[in-house]
C-alpha cells in the first residue's frame, strides 16, 4: 500500500473519519431548498462559498475543522466569469440528478503531481490534474489543482486536491462548523466492493467500506456530524433524497 504525499497539517489517523479527507461533495439539484433542509436538521446554516468559474455551478460551505469541509453544490446558471475553455456538461452529474446525493469525497495532498504519479504506480489511475478557481463572497479568486471526480462512477473512490497557497475553504470567514464524527461507504455488489476495495488502497484512502443493505443497493457514501443541538445526525442515502 502506497503512502500518498498528504497534507503535513493533518489531523491523527481516525478509523471513523478518513485521515486524508479534504472534503465531502452533496450534490444537489436544487440549491437553495437543499442548504435549507440542512441547517433545519443540523442548526447550523451552510455560509455561501461563491459561483464557480466554470460548470455554471455555486455551492455552500459547513467546516468540520481541521482543514475539512462539507461542500453542497449546485447549478447556478452561467457567470460573468464562466471559463470558456472548459466542458459544458455540470460536474459531479448535477445535469442529470433529480435528488440530492452525496456523490464522492476528495483526500487532500501537497504535491498533487507526486500524489497522481504514486496511485498510478500503485495501480490505480486518478486522471491529470487540472486547475479549477471560484469566486468568494468576499471577491476574492480561489484557485486550486484536483484530478477528476467520479473516475469510477458509484464516488466512494475519491479525487485527489491540492490547494497551493490558497486560503483552505474550511478556514474562510463566516463558514460555520459541525463535528463530524464519521465517513464510510455501503456497497452491495462483491464485485464493485472488491474493485473499490483496491483502488481505494491504492489511494491510501482509509475509507471504511460496509455491505450495503439490500445487496442491490448503488453504492453510496454515508457521514455522520453532531448537529448543534448535541444530537448525531446521520446523512444516509435516504435522509439525503429528502434535503
Amino acid at each position: 500500500m502506497t503512502s500518498l504525499t498528504r497534507s503535513q497539517n493533518l489531523p491523527p489517523s481516525s478509523t471513523s473519519v478518513p485521515p486524508g479527507l479534504d472534503h465531502i461533495v452533496l450534490a444537489t439539484p436544487h440549491l437553495d431548498a437543499t442548504v435549507e433542509r440542512f441547517a433545519e436538521l443540523t442548526g447550523v446554516e451552510p455560509a455561501f462559498g461563491g459561483r464557480h468559474a466554470s460548470g455554471g455551478t455555486a455551492n455552500y460551505l459547513v467546516s468540520f475543522g481541521s482543514d475539512r469541509y462539507l461542500e453542497i453544490i449546485g447549478l447556478a446558471g452561467p457567470g460573468a466569469d464562466a471559463d470558456p475553455r472548459r466542458p459544458a456538461e455540470p460536474p459531479f452529474g448535477l445535469g442529470e440528478l433529480s435528488v440530492p446525493r452525496v456523490v464522492t469525497w476528495a483526500i487532500h495532498v501537497d504535491d498533487l503531481d507526486a500524489a497522481v504519479a504514486e496511485a498510478r504506480a500503485a495501480g490505480y489511475d486518478p486522471g491529470d490534474a487540472w486547475e479549477l478557481a471560484r469566486t468568494t463572497p468576499a471577491g476574492e479568486r480561489l484557485e486550486w489543482r484536483l484530478t477528476p471526480a467520479l473516475r469510477e462512477a458509484s464516488g466512494v473512490v475519491p479525487f485527489l486536491i491540492g490547494w497551493g497557497g490558497a486560503r483552505h475553504p474550511s478556514s474562510a470567514p463566516g463558514v460555520p462548523e459541525l463535528e463530524l464524527v464519521a465517513l464510510h461507504a455501503e456497497v452491495g455488489d462483491g464485485h464493485a466492493t472488491a474493485s473499490a476495495g483496491r483502488s481505494l488502497a491504492a489511494l491510501d484512502a482509509g475509507l471504511e467500506v460496509r455491505a450495503a443493505a439490500p445487496a442491490e443497493a448503488p453504492a453510496s457514501l454515508v457521514f455522520d456530524v453532531i448537529a448543534r443541538d448535541g444530537a448525531p445526525r446521520s446523512f444516509t442515502p435516504t435522509l439525503v433524497a429528502t434535503l
